[in-house]
């Protein structure tokens, strides 16, 4: 699934979210980070959208070369899709085939695979957003708040979580996230 994921799937190239954006994001905070946001005018080229916060955990990965980068990137993308399966696992004390189950969810997901392929930072993510959820489902609607807030600043998308937390009326989340 990994080979397939990464080597043949689709069109778009390998990496490039990550090549394009974020690794072009880690060299410019590294050389002048004030070209942090200048874009080519090729259509194709991808500009980096985040806050400039999210451009400093790049720069150590742009020092070490792009292709080292890449694998590095890749293994945290794995590791934290990982962290996320066994989070679920644990959040909702599966067992037995609903464990397999879950691992499968993760394993045969598209957009997860493609994620990873194209080396963005949502699979990366997955993990905050689950203990998000479990922080919710304790009562500690602050802490999740928090975490909605902090995920939301890396991809603005995410503010659609306001949404639900001000539909189910956890002014506690709300608030916090909105902080």
């Amino acid at each position: 699934i990994a080979a397939f994921a990464l080597l043949s799937w689709g069109r778009a190239t390998p990496y490039g979210d990550f090549d394009k954006a974020y690794y072009a994001a880690g060299t410019a905070i590294l050389t002048d980070a004030s070209r942090l946001y200048a874009c080519s005018g090729d259509p194709g080229n991808l500009c980096f959208v985040n806050i400039p916060i999210v451009a400093a955990p790049f720069a150590p990965l742009a020092a070490i070369g792009r292709l080292p980068a890449q694998v590095v990137f890749s293994f945290a993308g794995a590791a934290a899709a990982a962290a996320a399966a066994w989070l679920l696992i644990r959040e909702l004390h599966a067992e037995g085939a609903t464990r397999y189950a879950i691992v499968a969810l993760f394993a045969l997901n598209g957009p997860l695979l493609y994620s990873a392929r194209l080396g963005n930072l949502t699979h990366v993510m997955l993990p905050l957003l689950v203990v998000a959820f479990a922080a919710l489902t304790r009562g500690r609607d602050g802490r999740g708040g928090v975490l909605f807030g902090v995920l939301a600043l890396i991809k603005p998308p995410l503010l659609l979580f306001l949404a639900y937390l001000i539909f189910r009326r956890r002014w506690r989340a709300v608030l916090a996230t909105i902080a």
